[in-house]
């Protein structure tokens, strides 16, 4: 038995020196290349690293710079936010001279909105359209955003669409029954009102109380001839913001079409009523005389 484990051991220990002689084998006849590959990879990573501390140092300096911009812009001075006022940049020099850079990439943003808001709309599609949207809130105003451009261009059809992805990209309360409806509104425009609905039902089912999607979509529905259900739209749109102009307005005006407006029932009994009328009058005005036939001739008869 002790034979056994002896010999066992003694061919292990011979598995791993064959094993350590083909690994020293394999390091000799192989070792530059290793070499090559492990200072490629440290290079990469110093790089990477060089690159990143460089990056950050200049969205630093971009950070700076988008400031005034930023202010310009609120300040509706869209020109200055633009191009700049000599001391800060604008978006624009932002965008060329920090590329790369997170601030950069939003400075893109920034510009399609001053280009939109002077009017440039194929300027504000192109630039934002460059826009990295990693952001969802930023990024789905950038989407929206587009989507004004090309409706102010008159594609209505496009301007939709970028609603919807919009819409679908930011995903949330805030933003998407925004875009749903612009979507609406667009649809709504074209006189294409069961999708202006839709469009407002689907607004309401990520923020029921929005009150501008209850407003048109009673406008919608009035516009539709189904004036009870608008009715009742504007009625929590009143509830939601209570002295809405819009709403107190859009309430009373259906509330005045559907309480002059003749219930289905009432017209379904009137049809019946007259239909029954119609066959009374046939019976009595065709069947009375052909009863009436036989007597008289047996009247005839009796005269002779």
């Amino acid at each position: 038995m002790a034979k056994k484990i002896k010999d066992v051991n003694s061919q292990g220990l011979k598995n791993v020196e064959q094993t350590l002689t083909k690994t020293e084998q394999f390091l000799e006849q192989n070792y530059r290349v290793l070499l090559t590959v492990l200072g490629v990879i440290v290079a990469l990573v110093g790089i990477f690293w060089l690159g990143r501390m460089y990056l950050s140092k200049r969205n630093a300096e971009a950070q700076s710079q988008i400031y005034q911009a930023e202010r310009y812009l609120e300040m509706d001075s869209i020109n200055l936010a633009l191009n700049g006022d000599g001391n800060y940049l604008g978006f624009l020099d932002i965008t060329n001279d920090y590329k790369f850079t997170y601030t950069g990439n939003l400075a893109r943003y920034g510009a399609g909105i001053c280009y939109l808001q002077l009017g440039q709309y194929q300027d504000a599609i192109d630039i934002l359209d460059k826009y990295s949207k990693k952001d969802k809130v930023i990024g789905s105003l950038a989407i929206g955003a587009t989507g004004d451009a090309y409706v102010e261009l008159g594609d209505l059809e496009k301007g939709i669409s970028k609603y919807i992805e919009a819409a679908d990209f930011a995903n949330n309360s805030f933003n998407t029954p925004i875009f749903l409806m612009k979507a609406g509104e667009i649809h709504e425009l074209n006189g294409n009102y069961p999708e202006a609905l839709k469009s407002y039902d689907m607004a309401l089912s990520f923020e029921q109380n929005y009150t501008p999607s209850l407003i048109n979509k009673g406008d919608t529905l009035y516009k539709m001839g189904r004036f009870t259900e608008a009715v009742d739209a504007f009625s929590k749109a009143n509830i939601t913001d209570p002295g809405n102009e819009r709403a107190m307005e859009g309430f009373k005006k259906a509330q005045e079409a559907a309480s002059s407006e003749i219930p289905t029932t009432t017209i379904a009994l009137v049809i019946i009523i007259i239909i029954a009328a119609c066959g009374t009058i046939y019976f009595l005005k065709f069947r009375k005389p052909a009863e009436e036939k036989p007597a008289e001739k047996k009247t005839k008869g009796k005269k002779k």
